[in-house]
């Protein structure tokens, strides 16, 4: 079958993005003998009878029927819909005119919905996907000279979208029911919710378990626990069909809302729920659970523990005072890890409790107290622990004198394995049997007899006791930045320097701007608090108080200051000291020492030759007429030389200056280094024969080039 939609039909749903479902209410207020509204197109067998009343509550996306009895092969009809608000719909057939809203059929045509009945026109009429509340009209008349008119007024109201889907099993934790040991059971129960919080009834539910079975919950003593009552309205909730045997998979059926029936309480919201029994396959593990309905999907957990293998002990305060208190938590857990529910921990039976010294007085241990924080009734909130022992119920009662306390019922472990021992260090005062100061030992044993079972290690616990409050330490500095944030850790002492835990503490900011923005607990923990301190951003001086306190004998805090310590820290930048200035001792210069230049020379290689050739190493013409006076004793030596750009020039150091004009103007810079020159008439010198053996090597290369020359 096609179908043509209505365009435009979103646009007046304003919250057609979340999918919303809706029921339809279908009345014919003018409905006449020809028309008839059905929920299937087969109108003339006997179970498809015209609705009326309450069977004309449908869905959005549900399909009805509208036949009309005044059509037949030759006779027509024309339906027509008309909508108000946001409702809206459209006829299936592929004949369908104006997007869907009008269609004309006679019986047995085309788009007769029910060929088989030729005394009628069935047309189907399917509600949009996406209709808002509104309401919709869909009105009939013969083709005819004198038609016949019909008219179905169907109401839409919105209905709930499933949009958040819960499931939390009442204990995390049951027996697996391995070996020799009985299965343990629990319930899951599950919710589906709208995006109001309210309960969805009739939607289907799956759900799929990995290790535990499930089942329909049986009567306990006589009672169904899928009778359950919410703010004093009573529900049947949900559940597997009745009958069927455990196993990993089943489906349910939302709950009914108890205000269908009952409207004494219209507030109470019972829709939605579904309920499980959950039993231990026989194997230990952790067993998730699937839980299903349409596309939404959650997931939740359910331990199976086996008998009790491990144990494990923390003390919440390993240092209390006398007459403090504290707990001892114990966990226990099988071979797998996995947390024992309902497992029972004693003081050993033998030397359970050693005292710091034989003859002082042990600290006192009980299993049978909850760590409660003073709740009524079970044991709900944050921190609530049960007693290692049994703990009868105890209902409160608040016309006897004094009024009776509540007191939670308490099977050992809970669901994380957790059970507390109470530990007290009595102060009997005015007596000698006072808990002793110093380290007491705790020994305890899975069970409640007081003997470790076979397979099942004992665990130690230390408990220091120490005396009064006697003086508090503190890090807290001298000096922050404006503006800082400080965290001050305090520490209680007794008057032997043992920490002293669960006493009372307060600190109190007594002068000086900024604040404090994290107050310290209640109570020391193993001796130790601690609070944060928000400085201003002006320099100043900040004062704090911290003082702790005696407790009543209910265990609330008392009057009495036991010890106190003033902090005074000062709000101001930090101020950095230069870095002293060291003097540098004075660096005397070393005078550098005189560097002798060497005056210039002349070597050649005897001084009794006629004519020999030596080297001049450098200099003025001065330089070289000292030079040869320095090794030639006659006074008529001529010193020959030949300049580069010129012919041979002679110099008589003896001879006036224009005899040697000649000689100065071809080096009127000087002789560059060296020179060779030929020396006549040089003539012996003993004086100068030294310096003529240290250089006789060089002047006989020389020499010799001198020799090739002369020749």
């Amino acid at each position: 079958m096609s179908y043509v939609r209505k365009l435009g039909a979103s646009a007046l749903v304003i919250a057609a993005a979340f999918a919303v479902a809706f029921a339809v209410l279908v009345s014919s207020p003018t409905q006449t003998v020809e028309a008839a509204v059905h929920d299937g197109p087969d109108v003339s067998e006997g179970d498809n009878t015209a609705l009326t009343g309450a069977d004309l509550t449908k869905n959005n996306g549900d399909t009805v029927y509208i036949s009309n009895a005044a059509a037949s092969d030759a006779v027509y009809v024309t339906f027509t819909i008309q909508t108000v608000e946001a409702a809206s719909a459209s006829f299936t057939h592929a004949s369908a005119s104006d997007d869907g809203q009008s269609i004309t059929c006679n019986a047995g045509g085309a788009c007769d919905a029910d060929p088989t009945d030729t005394g009628s026109a069935t047309v189907a009429l399917k509600i949009d996907d996406d209709s808002g509340a509104g309401a919709i009209f869909v009105r009939q008349a013969t083709v005819a000279a004198t038609p016949v008119e019909a008219l179905d007024t169907i109401t839409v109201v919105v209905a709930q979208v499933p949009t958040r889907l819960t499931a939390k099993p009442v204990d995390a934790s049951i027996n697996s029911g391995q070996g020799a040991a009985d299965p343990g059971t629990t319930y899951l129960d599950i919710r589906l919710l709208d995006a109001n919080n309210k309960g969805i009834a009739d939607t289907a539910i799956t759900i799929v378990s990995t290790r535990a079975l499930l089942s329909r919950p049986a009567d306990v003593d006589g009672v169904s626990p899928l009778v359950r009552t919410f703010n004093t309205e009573e529900v049947t909730v949900g559940s597997i069909a009745d009958g069927t045997a455990a196993a990993l998979a089943g489906t349910a059926t939302t709950s009914e809302d108890a205000r269908a029936d009952d409207e004494t309480n219209p507030d109470v919201d019972t829709a939605g729920w579904v309920r499980v029994a959950v039993t231990g396959g026989g194997a230990p593990g952790v067993s998730t659970i699937t839980v299903t309905a349409g596309e939404l999907s959650t997931t939740t957990e359910v331990v199976l523990h086996g008998g009790a293998k491990n144990l494990a002990a923390e003390a919440e305060q390993s240092a209390i005072e006398l007459n403090g208190m504290t707990n001892i938590v114990v966990t226990v857990t099988d071979s797998g890890g996995n947390p024992v529910k309902d497992a029972r921990v004693s003081i050993k039976g033998k030397g359970g409790i050693v005292p710091p010294a034989q003859g002082d007085t042990a600290v006192a241990a009980v299993v049978n107290v909850n760590k409660d924080g003073g709740t009524i009734g079970a044991l709900t909130d944050k921190g609530d622990i049960p007693a290692c022992g049994d703990v009868a119920e105890v209902e409160a009662d608040d016309t006897t004198t004094p009024p009776t306390v509540g007191v939670a019922e308490s099977t050992g472990t809970n669901d994380a394995g957790q059970c507390v021992v109470k530990v007290t260090a009595t102060d009997n005062t005015g007596t000698d049997n006072d808990a002793a100061r110093g380290t007491h030992t705790i020994t305890l044993v899975s069970g409640s007899s007081g003997v470790a079972p076979r397979g099942v290690d004992e665990v130690v616990v230390e408990i220091q006791v120490g005396g009064a409050p006697a003086s508090i330490e503190s890090d807290a500095p001298e000096r922050i930045d404006p503006s800082d944030e400080l965290t001050v850790n305090v520490t209680v002492l007794d008057d032997e320097g043992v920490r002293v835990g669960a006493v009372f503490v307060e600190v109190i900011k007594t002068d000086g701007p900024g604040a404090i923005i994290a107050d310290t607990q209640a109570k020391t923990s193993d001796g130790r608090a601690s609070f944060t301190y928000l400085a201003s951003s002006r320099p100043d001086v900040a004062e704090f108080l911290v003082r702790t306190y005696n407790a009543n004998a209910d265990g609330t805090r008392g009057s009495t200051v036991t010890a106190k310590l003033p902090i005074i820290v000062e709000i101001a930048e930090e101020v950095v000291e230069p870095e002293p200035v060291v003097e540098e001792e004075p660096v005397v210069e070393e005078e550098p020492e005189p560097v002798v230049e060497e005056a210039p020379s002349l070597s050649i290689p005897s001084a009794d030759l006629g004519l020999v050739l030596g080297v001049f190493s450098g200099g003025t013409v001065d330089e070289l007429k000292a030079a040869v006076a320095a090794v030639c004793a006659n006074d008529g030596v001529v010193i020959w030389s030949t300049p580069g750009s010129g012919g041979p020039v002679s110099m008589s150091p003896a001879a006036p200056d224009v005899i040697n004009a000649g000689f100065g103007r071809a080096y009127p810079d000087g002789l560059p280094s060296p020179t060779a020159l030929q020396i006549v008439d040089c003539g012996g010198a003993p004086e100068a024969m030294d310096g003529m053996e240290e250089t006789g090597n060089g002047m006989e290369e020389t020499g010799n080039g001198g020799e090739e020359n002369g020749g």
